[in-house]
């Protein structure tokens, strides 16, 4: 049965822009170092899916964080180049599938000592092998981004949700499927305004909820304010492209902004990189994501 949120009403979301992504940039003194720019460490991949950690450490390094580290299972095959400055670090894995699991968390934890923030999902794979390791992830009291496979484990083991004092520091980064399954999860209702449905799914999880697709919106319980994204194209529609976005969050998150202020200029700075180039493919949106920073800091 859908929860009394589902069915609420909420206007259109406030729209998010330039002036406002100018505002949120962060901001270093000259004295300012790479661990003053945040550790990110980017947790994702499987034997089957290689390359989208990559793709979201890569992009969280062009979105100016100071350190990312990429755990991936340790039979992941890494098949295209990653740049010498990306940490990259295997861990012990379920052996059948080539996925993380409980085997994975001592290494992990070392991982994570110096960590300001996470991503989680991106390439995982979605066996319920993974439900351990996630659980555990999941309940790290540091603010993180939840996307892809991560979202989907979410979705069928609805018990991964951790506390609501670890929530209010996750974003959710849900397309329309993931956001369909974790409606059902959740006991909403999938149906009504999009922007009734990601407010209604933040309030109900108490994360911020990022649900990407034209006019990406973003809802935050804390305040119920709900924006709307106003950069970004069609040509974002390819694979790799979200998680790119998942790394450029996770970065600002590193380098210290609120989850809904990080996912806000995230999202703004993401498809900013597509209005501002021919078509991409999502291997070539970290080096825009960091030319559409430049114009954003100079104008």
């Amino acid at each position: 049965m859908a929860g009394p949120l589902s069915s609420l009403s909420f206007p259109a979301g406030e729209p998010y822009g330039r002036e406002q992504a100018r505002r949120s940039l962060p901001v270093y003194g000259a004295e300012s170092h790479k661990y003053s720019h945040g550790t990110l460490v980017v947790t994702g991949g499987s034997r089957r899916y290689s390359g989208a950690p990559l793709l979201a450490g890569t992009a969280a390094l062009r979105a100016g964080a100071g350190v990312v580290v990429v755990c991936v299972p340790s039979s992941t095959e890494i098949l295209c180049s990653v740049p010498m400055a990306l940490i990259v670090h295997r861990l012990p894995e379920e052996p059948a599938q080539g996925t993380f699991s409980r085997q994975s968390l001592e290494a992990w934890r070392r991982e994570c000592r110096r960590a300001t923030a996470l991503v989680l999902g991106p390439g995982m794979d979605n066996p319920p092998a993974l439900d351990p390791f996630l659980a555990e992830a999941l309940a790290t009291p540091l603010p993180k981004v939840v996307d892809a496979d991560a979202l989907n484990r979410m979705a069928a083991t609805p018990s991964l949700l951790p506390p609501p004092f670890i929530c209010r520091n996750m974003v959710l980064t849900p397309h329309e499927g993931e956001a369909a399954r974790l409606e059902q999860a959740f006991g909403l209702a999938s149906q009504g305004s999009r922007e009734s449905r990601t407010m209604a799914l933040a309030r109900r999880t108490g994360c911020v909820v990022l649900w990407k697709g034209p006019g990406t919106l973003v809802a935050d319980p804390a305040d119920s304010r709900l924006t709307t994204n106003g950069s970004g194209n069609p040509r974002l529609a390819t694979a790799g492209s979200g998680d790119v976005l998942a790394g450029v969050i996770g970065a600002f998150l590193a380098q210290g902004l609120p989850p809904a202020e990080a996912a806000r200029l995230g999202a703004f700075l993401h498809g900013l990189a597509a209005d501002q180039n021919p078509p991409m493919l999502a291997d070539e949106m970290p080096a825009a994501v960091t030319r559409a920073l430049v114009s954003l800091m100079s104008q």
